[in-house]
């Protein structure tokens, strides 16, 4: 559903571009698609996708369906559907993920709390580091569920 290398995916019509040099400070509200290559500080609100370029930076509270980052996203953040951190981008703070669909390509990171489901279900990775062996394809620590193991 992005847009990188100026190449859409899906069908949400594209509202608007926030280029490289442009800076917004407020509350941020859009219907479909926003790309973000410049500053962003406040408050970014969708029922449907942002997407943050390289060079973007989004220093707000969020709460977005798709969150898609290639550049840096900071604060309080809220993903409804599907969170996508592309290698270069960084997500920094307290993350809720309302459902598991996270997705980190390598060199991507996340740093921060992680909240994941609902609040009977949530699982919290809050200073916990889990290696992914190769062989296995998931985290040690993590049962083929995505459950933490002790």
């Amino acid at each position: 559903m992005a847009i990188f290398d100026g190449k859409k995916q899906g069908s949400d019509p594209l509202d608007g571009y926030l280029g490289r040099a442009a800076e917004v400070e407020g509350t941020l509200r859009f219907p479909d698609l926003l790309r973000v290559d410049g500053t962003v500080r406040g408050k970014v609100l969708s029922s449907k996708e942002l997407v943050v370029g390289e060079h973007g930076l989004v220093e707000a509270e969020v709460d977005v369906g798709i969150l898609s980052v290639a550049g840096r996203v900071c604060g309080k953040i809220t993903v409804r559907e599907r969170l996508e951190i592309h290698a270069g981008g960084r997500v920094e703070g307290e993350l809720h993920m309302k459902t598991l669909a996270l997705i980190i390509e390598e060199g991507g990171v996340l740093e921060g709390t992680v909240k994941m489901g609902t609040s009977e279900a949530s699982l919290s990775t809050e200073g916990e580091v889990h290696e992914v062996p190769e062989e296995t394809g998931r985290a040690e620590g993590m049962s083929p569920t995505g459950e933490v193991v002790e």
